[in-house]
């Protein structure tokens, strides 16, 4: 036993002995240029910093590529708006002047607006899609395109992973409602006088508690119907009230509120889901938070 200890121990040296002269006789090739740049380019330090280069390109594509479908959907509206909703002239056109107003708020070139203003009528139409979403919600998305039956498929996909179904025309006639909208800066006037003037020039309704308490000046909204916005509108600043902005849009007939969270992050995420639809321009829908959810979400933001 002790023999063949001996006899392992002296092999193991004479390896070990071997290996040495092995690598002290061991000469590296010549650092060729091709042999340097593949060892830079598995440099640790390289890599990361390849990583970290692509990254931040990858969010710069994508935060561009958003910017890009941002203002295509702008451009068909103002488009759309020109040719729809009675001009050029966003004095006298409530859904130019909203389309316009979301062009500036989203920074797009006057180049564009310009373009899109002068450019010639082409095929493209509008089409509503309508659908009752989670939780029961009703969804309106107007939306304008060139081809109806690439957007119609691209609803019908989207509502299918959903499972929801495409309604037909006037579904939601019943939950929203096309109205006008116009706010008005008080002044030196009363809300009274605002009340009077309205009604005179045909409004449906005056809201005034959508000013704060302690904001300067103040100014209340005044609905009308989808048709005498202008009329009315011209009527106020006849008055002497000052125009902040008015619109044509949907309204919700009778609010649905949720006070459930997860009910709440689905009809927000399917809401993203119409608005990320190629050819939507406007998506409207009749839920809200509920007091209650409002206060919770509050108390976990403090």
């Amino acid at each position: 036993m002790e023999f063949t200890v001996s006899r392992l121990r002296a092999v193991a040296v004479s390896s070990s002995l071997r290996l040495r002269s092995a690598r002290a006789s061991y000469q590296k090739p010549p650092l060729t240029v091709s042999r340097w740049v593949r060892s830079i380019r598995t440099s640790p330090l390289t890599c990361a910093g390849h990583s970290h280069w692509h990254n931040i390109q990858h969010r710069k594509a994508k935060v561009d590529q958003e910017r890009s479908k941002r203002f295509t959907k702008i451009v068909s509206e103002i488009k759309s708006a020109a040719r729809l909703g009675g001009g050029t002239d966003p004095k006298t056109n409530p859904r130019l002047a909203t389309a316009l107003e979301k062009a500036r708020a989203a920074n797009l070139p006057k180049d564009k607006i310009t373009d899109a203003l002068n450019s010639k009528a082409d095929a493209s139409e509008e089409i509503i899609v309508e659908v009752f979403g989670p939780a029961g919600v009703a969804y309106l998305v107007e939306c304008v395109t060139d081809s109806r039956n690439r957007l119609m498929q691209e609803v019908r996909l989207l509502f299918k992973d959903y499972g929801f179904a495409l309604q037909p025309t006037g579904a939601t006639k019943l939950h929203l409602k096309l109205r006008g909208s116009i706010a008005v800066t008080l002044g030196d006037k009363s809300e009274d006088d605002l009340l009077m003037q309205a009604t005179e020039a045909g409004a449906e309704d005056v809201d005034t508690t959508v000013c704060g308490e302690e904001e300067t000046p103040k100014w209340a909204v005044v609905y009308t119907d989808a048709s005498s916005v202008i009329a009315v509108k011209t009527t106020l600043e006849e008055a002497g009230f000052q125009i902040r902005s008015f619109e044509r849009s949907y309204f919700p007939i009778m609010p649905a509120e949720i006070d459930d969270v997860d009910a709440w992050e689905k009809v927000q995420n399917f809401m993203n889901k119409l608005e990320d639809l190629s050819d939507s321009i406007n998506v409207y829908h009749i839920a809200g938070p509920s007091g209650d959810l409002v206060a919770q979400r509050e108390e976990a933001e403090a």
